[in-house]
């Protein structure tokens, strides 16, 4: 089937059925990741929340596996795994620094950067519906694939390698709140 078939095949029937408000929900939910990247003084591309036909701008949810998101400047980069896996480092002082411990400061502020934005779309949704960031109605409760969720538990994974010793659920509770 030709892409432009499978596009008019989709536009002949909706694709969601929107809840009461819930296509408010997400605007609410991509309003929160937007805002927190604006205040982080990220340039933000676009903002776009899914269409009764399942679109979001060119392409379709199923793709995007999401209903709503924030296209935005700043990424996470850091190679953490490569940088455990190293024997190089840095040498500062006569002393052989890992990467990981050199770049600690840095990685910790990255880190504290994308949680803010990750996080700030599910808090913004239950500020607007109700309930906890925790509850089974929230998005932030579904752990699937790109999911806020996964990127902030891998966010916190990192974190928590980076400084031993930190608590990962009072880190969450600390960027949550």
């Amino acid at each position: 089937m030709s892409e432009l078939a499978r596009v008019n095949e989709l536009k002949q029937k909706d694709f969601f059925c929107w809840l009461p408000k819930g296509k408010r929900c997400v605007a609410y939910h991509e309003a929160g990741h937007a805002i927190a990247a604006w205040l982080l003084c990220v340039d933000i591309y676009s903002i776009s929340i899914m269409d009764e036909f399942g679109f979001l701008g060119e392409k379709h949810a199923l793709e995007e596996e999401c209903i709503g998101a924030v296209y935005h400047s700043f990424c996470y980069t850091w190679d953490l795994k490569g940088m455990r896996e190293s024997k190089s480092g840095v040498i500062e002082n006569g002393r052989k620094i890992s990467f990981i411990e050199y770049h600690a400061a840095a990685i910790k502020r990255d880190i504290q950067r994308n949680l803010f934005i990750s996080l700030a779309g599910p808090v913004c949704e239950v500020a607007y519906g109700g309930g906890n960031i925790f509850s089974p109605t929230c998005s932030f409760s579904k752990r699937s694939p790109g999911s806020d969720r996964m990127k902030v538990d891998e966010m916190l994974d990192s974190f928590c390698e980076c400084y031993q010793g930190t608590v990962r659920e009072d880190m969450l509770q600390h960027m949550i709140n």
